[in-house]
């Protein structure tokens, strides 16, 4: 059986540069569903000084497949939206969720029509 590919996420500020490497992070999830923005949620160690790094709409998180030749894909990249707190087995962690950018799809009220099935040009028509 080959190796499965590894997710390897990075948390950037809105300029693209590396704030942390996000391996201490635990619980990671990866949710791709049709239709619906992808979205990654992890926890991170609420005393680590990653989770002070962390602030809603203004820090990234890129997330890249590397494959087991060494090569990486990016397959995510998104803002984070949600960053809570939760309580459990003695340590206090941050919660956090980050969706790509079809997110502003979702969250957009608008009663334009679009014929085009570029997310990307929909997204900076409807930015505008």
């Amino acid at each position: 059986m080959a190796a499965q590919p590894l997710w390897i996420f990075g948390l950037y500020n809105a300029a693209g540069s590396l704030l942390a490497d996000l391996s201490i992070a635990s619980n990671r999830q990866v949710s791709v569903a049709l239709n619906t923005p992808t979205s990654v949620t992890f926890q991170v160690p609420l005393s680590h000084q990653t989770a002070a790094l962390i602030t809603p709409l203004s820090t990234y998180v890129k997330g890249y497949r590397q494959a087991t030749d060494g090569t990486r894909s990016l397959k995510f990249y998104g803002p984070v939206w949600v960053d809570e707190i939760s309580t459990g087995q003695g340590v206090d962690m941050l919660q956090v969720t980050a969706l790509d950018p079809m997110c502003y799809l979702d969250k957009r009220y608008t009663t334009s029509s679009f014929t085009s099935v570029d997310r990307g040009q929909i997204i900076k028509k409807i930015g505008r």
